[in-house]
């Protein structure tokens, strides 16, 4: 099997030196999943980048107009930005649909779209995931903030992974958002054909995604904060009695 190697820059790379520009585009990976330095944007499928790490708030589907200077950010052209007052939201909840793509078409020119592949898990070494699709093998990686099981992707299955194609010095990587983005192909594993349909048809089963903890220990407070009122609402009420018949 061989690696997609990175491959020498052309058009986003001969663009991406120090000249000014304006562009509009939707959040496709808001800042703070992959990096608190960067994010991305689908229309114009480039990352902004501010080394600060400051950013107006922001999330997926915000449609925005940046203004920054195209430079490089590692292996990637970005839109460097120096303050957060150069993005303007201009609407929120729109959508940019991803771009339905094989393996082998994973180079420059898809880096920074939202791409959606039907592939083979290959290997697994958490959070990185090595996909197959024929002679073509690319790695995924599972950012700690999309909260995606780790059993939505066991060896062997086919599934349909959407993400950013992002680009390292090890090569390209395509980067799911959320569990939504992960899907399996029921044909594959075996599971039971709905009434009505063939087999031949393609059936995708997504997998809920993971509850937020954070939203668990809430719920354990509360219920830890009713049983105590309860309680010393109960001996509050014992005592008073007590008091009164002693009366």
């Amino acid at each position: 099997k061989r690696i997609l190697p990175s491959t020498v820059r052309s058009q986003k790379r001969a663009v991406a030196k120090a000249s000014s520009s304006s562009m509009t585009g939707i959040v496709s990976v808001p800042p703070g999943l992959i990096s608190a330095s960067y994010f991305y944007i689908a229309g114009p499928d480039i990352q902004v980048w501010n080394p600060k790490k400051e950013f107006p708030p922001l999330a997926r589907g915000d449609r925005i107009r940046v203004t920054g200077i195209l430079r490089k950010n590692g292996k990637e052209a970005a839109l460097r930005i120096n303050n957060p007052s150069d993005i303007v939201v201009t609407s929120r909840g729109d959508d940019h649909p991803e771009e339905e793509k094989k393996l082998a078409d994973i180079s420059e020119s898809v880096e920074g779209s939202l791409v959606r592949v039907s592939v083979k898990v290959a290997e697994s070494r958490w959070p990185n995931i090595y996909l197959e699709d024929g002679n073509v093998r690319i790695r995924t990686y599972i950012p700690k903030g999309a909260n995606i099981e780790k059993e939505s992707m066991q060896k062997e299955d086919t599934i349909f992974v959407t993400g950013i194609v992002s680009e390292t010095s090890a090569g390209y990587r395509i980067i799911p958002r959320d569990q939504n983005d992960i899907e399996i192909d029921a044909r594959v594993r075996g599971d039971a054909v709905p009434a009505g349909r063939t087999s031949s048809e393609p059936q995708v089963i997504t997998l809920p995604s993971r509850p937020d903890p954070r939203n668990e220990l809430f719920r354990y407070f509360i219920v830890t904060l009713l049983a105590a009122l309860t309680i010393g609402g109960g001996l509050c009420l014992q005592y008073y009695l007590d008091r009164k018949k002693q009366k």
